[in-house]
């Protein structure tokens, strides 16, 4: 059955909104709960806008041209397709954490796909590929993972990835890599890829199938990598071979407070800054007011007092947590560190949502 056209503008500012199986929504209809729940063989029309905290959609459901789902967690029943450009196939369930982005024509196949927090697939990125459906599919990502542009991860096998790793674009991850028939004597190669965290996968490279890449593991551009990759390991070449472990520095502070120093001045440049030692920075002459007070390197305060009281957040640098409360400046602050490669889980600290039109306007919608 569809919904009836005075249903189909209707707001549902519900706890929870549960939509029968086989149920058609019409086109242009507006859905908003703390809880949405879509039953099998639903059938989600164009132009439709389902905002919640937690989306489950079940098996077998067509989510319509120009659809937009909005949701802090959105559990995927097998087949469910969105359309335009984004397809999901799944034999089990996909599971985004919160900040996820997928953006136009990306394609995601597999038994299960599960990421963590703040995920993002950059266009035409395909997570599925030939053997997907064999059940053995798994790709799975940690905190603050990145796919780029036209890259394919292929998940014949399980494809697992670690907090902070990227790969960058038109990379291939392969889990099995065979044509020609084994018996007479061709090459046959399949195996679960592992990448651990803190692993960046460089444009235009090859993980072959079995490959297990360490922790903070850096693979050049246009390599093609058939050996495992020890911690903190620099490979590259065609086949990739050890370039050398990359060192940690003496004391991290130097780079850390020229990090800061940049972002004040481009921030702030008509602003006094006053500085101790290259640890603590104070502003003058910002609205509203502004102190970044960095404790021996590793602790850094942010304080920003406006007409609605002060925000206080804490920058931990050592253990790599962002904790306190969100304001415009410490958000401006954590996206200069992340072009640094820095980069935070969040210990109380709560992120706006992400926005489609800001998206768009900022050009992150790629």
């Amino acid at each position: 059955m569809e919904l009836s056209d005075s249903a189909r503008r209707l707001h549902h500012r519900l706890r929870g909104a549960r939509i029968g199986p086989r149920v058609s929504i019409g086109r242009g209809t507006r859905i908003e709960a703390d809880e949405i729940e879509i039953g099998a063989g639903a059938r989600v029309g164009r132009d439709v806008r389902i905002t919640a905290d937690r989306v489950v959609v079940a098996a077998d459901c067509h989510i319509g041209d120009g659809c937009r789902i909005t949701a802090e967690n959105l559990h995927l029943g097998y087949n469910c397709v969105l359309f335009p450009g984004v397809t999901v196939h799944t034999l089990g369930e996909a599971r985004f954490g919160p900040h996820a982005k997928i953006s136009r024509d990306a394609v995601l196949k597999a038994g299960r796909i599960l990421t963590g927090t703040e995920f993002w697939m950059n266009r035409r990125a395909e997570i599925g590929g030939g053997g997907w459906r064999s059940g053995d599919g798994l790709f799975q990502a940690g905190d603050r993972c990145h796919i780029g542009r036209s890259s394919h991860v292929n998940t014949a096998e399980p494809v697992v990835l670690g907090d902070d790793t990227a790969i960058g674009m038109d990379c291939t991850l392969a889990t099995h890599a065979h044509w020609q028939p084994a018996d007479d004597g061709f090459l046959y190669a399949h195996g679960p890829v592992t990448l651990g965290s803190d692993v960046a996968i460089y444009s235009r490279s090859v993980i072959s199938p079995g490959v297990r890449i360490a922790d903070g593991g850096t693979v050049a551009a246009g390599s093609v990598v058939t050996k495992d990759v020890p911690e903190r390991g620099l490979v590259g070449g065609v086949p990739a071979r050890l370039l050398r472990i990359q060192e940690r520095p003496a004391s991290p502070a130097p780079l850390r407070t020229a990090a800061l120093a940049a972002f004040a001045r481009r921030r702030w440049p008509a602003a006094e800054v006053d500085t101790d030692d290259a640890t603590c920075f104070r502003l003058r002459g910002t609205r509203p007011a502004v102190e970044l007070l960095l404790e021996a390197g590793e602790v850094l305060h942010v304080r920003v007092a406006g007409p609605a009281g002060e925000h206080v957040c804490r920058f931990d640098f050592a253990k790599r947590v962002l904790s306190g409360e969100a304001s415009e400046d410490s958000e401006a602050l954590r996206g200069h560190l992340f072009s640094y490669g820095i980069r935070f889980r969040y210990e109380g600290y709560r992120r706006a949502p992400l926005r489609y039109e800001a998206l768009v306007a900022s050009g992150l919608e790629d």
